[in-house]
């Protein structure tokens, strides 16, 4: 393998530059984009957009637009104002040569009686949400975050791992979060306002997360993250939101990205349609690195595990004089891989040769409509299509040498949505949103296995059919005051295979204690409906008969309250403190008053077992933030969390959820050195580390799985034991180079850079007769470089 050779060559390419960091050519750089009222969208005519540091600036024209250029590459703070509406400070605008900042401006207006004065906010909070309706539990994150918190790997998901409350899962390399004790699969992704399968290859049935993500940092705007007491709009959901926005690509002139990585081969392309046209298109496509390097010979790896993966994202921004505007977007990923190797049966001493082969694709796009009626009430309009396909075969050699199939899965589900919400603004006070969604799935899932007894294929899963959801949401705000707002809603879901029904009243309120720090409090009843392979899942009886036990469950339900305290001790250092009680009731567990099991502890897959709602949960916690956003070329974040996740089954007894890990603590810091006689390019450093407490999991009875000779668990302590403190440090290291019209960034990034190993599990191993921890703890280097031009 020539790894060591590649990284090698990354090396000397980068230190082959650094010659070029006093270079003196002064470059610049322009900053443009619209300003807009944050509820109806409508564009703001003559508000100011200032640079303070460089006493520049330019007032909106009445599309709402603006320009500044010939501004010197770094970081800038931007601020806008306009009369009868909140002051606006955006921070750390990132200026290169190679590419333009498009910006888009949500203004709030002001609810204060105003004679030509604008208003001034307190204290700007960087972390409020994009949705001014979300106000508690969530944070919106940047583009650029996703590029430099450390072990993020351009990744949502990884990102998150450093907000307050998030944790890992069991593999380093699997991007898969846990959000207050809730299992990852009750996650919902929404990206363009509509709900998708997962955006990750490599995932598997029911899961939420993969290997490596589909999502793009060329395609993404800034966006939201939930982890609770969500607004009225979100439906399908228990554990967390993320709401994925897509930026519209730079609509006057053409700029282009190349990126080479461990991951991938990255092209992205964005630019106007035509001169004098507001629309534009925005592309991009990736391949995976390692199947090129396999194809071509460079790597030859034991077992063939080859991940091969690609991807497709692009937007089509497409305004009209007088019909609004519209755009199409769409984000699709194919991803396989084979593998064999050695095992060991379990329930024998029979040593086996297996493959494996394992296929995940997604696609999602569509059609957006926004449309002004008048001055005070907008109308959005989607109209998508999205797609999953998940295939798996297991296959063993025994003896005599001919390989048998053991296990295969083909899941393929199809869905069409149509939605549609209006917002009307009725004034500064009073604001009304309410929407409908409509989805049709269609679906085709097949499960079978070899039962050894018999030798013959037993069916799990066959069934092919369509089924009906429908949502609806009202959600209505009023500002009393500058102070205090109180947004109160309803959200309802119908699911028509089984005629389930949630009627789920959401409220929350934001008090300004003072100008530095506000109150915030939310309350919600949400519902998730389990995984259709869940409902539709057979039992073979004796007679050779088979029953669908679980196509009567109703959703899984939750009531969420929050309620917190954020305070900003000056424009850069943030604090917030936030305690939230999670009451998970209807949750399907086990049909057997002796054994409790519960979907709450599913991170993926499906079960042929009979499942009631007769099971019920609770996560409870307290969260701290204490963050320091980036200033004087330095940044960092501390997040601790102390919580509880219990679990009861049909036998109404309590115990740990799998994900009760007591506490989790996450600190980040970054470091950015500008270099060169103009300080145009830039070194940034990053360092995140991970303690959290140990993995759950269910004792051994040793005695009894030497009798059986296989591992055998005392399933009346479920996960009762706990694995030492889970840690794993992050760093990243990133040069960015600036010449005329041309941006180079070389960046290595070093997940569990010092290959700590956690246990995540322990189990007994028949062939030495002892226990064995069950650990994860692989050094991960990820190595780019990064062409805009």
């Amino acid at each position: 393998m020539r790894t060591p050779f590649f990284i090698l060559g990354f090396l000397c390419l980068f230190l082959g530059f650094l010659p070029n960091l006093a270079q003196g050519q002064i470059l610049t750089q322009t900053i443009r984009g619209t300003v807009q009222d944050a509820d109806t969208k409508l564009p703001l005519a003559g508000a100011t957009v200032s640079i303070p540091a460089l006493k520049m600036g330019a007032y909106t024209e009445e599309n709402g637009s603006f320009r500044i250029d010939k501004i010197p590459l770094g970081r800038h703070t931007l601020v806008i104002s306009y009369l009868g509406y909140e002051s606006q400070t955006l921070p750390n605008i990132v200026i290169t040569s190679a590419k333009e900042q498009v910006l888009t401006i949500d203004m709030l207006e002001s609810v204060m009686e105003v004679d030509a004065v604008v208003i001034t906010a307190g204290e700007d909070d960087k972390a409020a949400s994009i949705n001014e309706l979300s106000v508690v539990s969530t944070r919106a994150f940047t583009t650029e975050e996703t590029k430099r918190y450390a072990g993020s790997i351009d990744d949502p998901s990884r990102m998150a791992l450093s907000f307050a409350g998030v944790s890992a899962g069991d593999d380093d390399a699997n991007n898969e979060i846990i959000i207050r004790g809730n299992s990852p699969r009750f996650m919902l992704w929404r990206i363009e306002g509509v709900e998708v399968p997962s955006p990750n290859h490599f995932t598997d049935q029911g899961a939420s997360s993969g290997a490596v993500s589909i999502l793009s940092s060329n395609m993404l705007a800034n966006s939201d993250f939930s982890t609770g007491a969500f607004q009225a709009e979100y439906g399908n959901a228990l554990s967390g939101v993320f709401d994925i926005r897509l930026r519209k690509g730079n609509n006057e002139q053409h700029e282009y990205a190349f990126q080479a990585g461990v991951l991938g081969l990255d092209f992205a392309a964005e630019g106007p349609f035509k001169k004098g046209y507001d629309g534009s298109y925005l592309v991009n496509y990736r391949y995976s690195t390692l199947a090129i390097l396999n194809n071509i010979g460079v790597l030859n790896i034991v077992g063939g595990a080859i991940p091969v993966f690609q991807d497709l994202s692009f937007k089509l921004h497409l305004p009209t004089t007088k019909y609004g505007n519209f755009s199409v977007w769409g984000i699709g990923g194919l991803s396989s891989i084979d593998e064999e190797g050695e095992g060991f049966r379990a329930d024998s001493t029979i040593g086996t040769v297996w493959k494996d082969r394992f296929v995940s694709n997604m696609a999602a796009g569509g059609v957006k409509h926004r449309i002004l009626l008048g001055n005070k009430t907008v109308l959005n309009t989607n109209a998508a299509f999205t797609a999953s396909s998940i295939g798996y075969e297991n296959e063993s050699i025994f003896p005599d040498n001919q390989f048998v199939l053991d296990y295969k899965e083909d899941f393929q589900n199809y869905s069409t949505k149509i939605q549609t919400a209006v917002t009307h603004k009725f004034n500064a006070k009073n604001l009304l949103k309410a929407g409908v969604y409509y989805t049709l799935q269609s679906f085709d899932l097949n499960a079978a296995e070899l039962d050894d007894s018999t030798n013959l294929f037993v069916t799990d899963l066959a069934e092919r059919g369509s089924a009906t959801t429908w949502q609806g949401f009202a959600t209505y705000r009023y500002r009393f005051n500058d102070k205090l707002s109180v947004n109160a809603g309803l959200h309802a879901m119908y699911f028509g295979l089984n005629d389930k029904l949630s009627i789920e009243p959401r409220a929350s309120l934001k008090y300004q204690v003072s100008p530095k720090g506000y109150f915030s409090a939310g309350f919600g009843v949400h519902s998730r409906r389990p995984d259709l392979a869940v409902f539709l899942a057979r039992q073979t009886q004796p007679d050779g008969t088979t029953t669908q036990p679980n196509l009567d469950l109703d959703l899984i339900k939750a009531r969420h309250y929050v309620a917190g305290y954020d305070h900003n001790f000056s424009k850069d250092l943030h604090f917030r403190i936030e305690a939230y009680y999670q009451d998970l009731y209807q949750v399907p567990v086990l049909d057997d008053s002796t054994f409790s099991s519960s979907l709450l502890n599913s991170t993926a897959g499906f079960s042929t077992e009979n499942f009631v709602n007769e099971g019920t949960g609770k996560n409870y916690g307290l969260e701290v933030t204490f963050e320091k956003f980036f200033s004087n070329n330095y940044y960092f974040l501390f997040t601790g969390s102390l919580f509880e996740s219990k679990y009861t089954g049909k036998d109404g007894v309590e115990f740990n959820t799998r994900y009760n890990g007591n506490y989790i603590s996450n600190f980040l810091i970054g470091k950015e050195f500008p270099v060169g006689k103009s300080g145009d390019n830039r070194i940034t450093a990053s360092f995140r580390a991970i303690l959290a407490g140990g993995k759950r999991y269910t004792p051994v009875d040793i005695e009894a799985s030497k009798a059986m000779g296989y591992t055998v668990r005392q399933w009346d302590r479920r996960f009762e034991e706990q694995a030492p403190t889970w840690f794993r440090p992050d760093v990243s290291l990133s040069y960015v180079m600036n010449k005329k019209k041309v941006t180079h960034t070389f960046k290595l990034e070093v997940q569990n850079a010092i290959a700590r190993t956690n246990v995540v599990s322990r189990y007994y191993d028949t062939r030495t007769q002892q226990m064995v921890d069950d650990t994860r703890g692989d050094l991960i280097p990820i190595l780019s470089y990064k062409l805009h031009f």
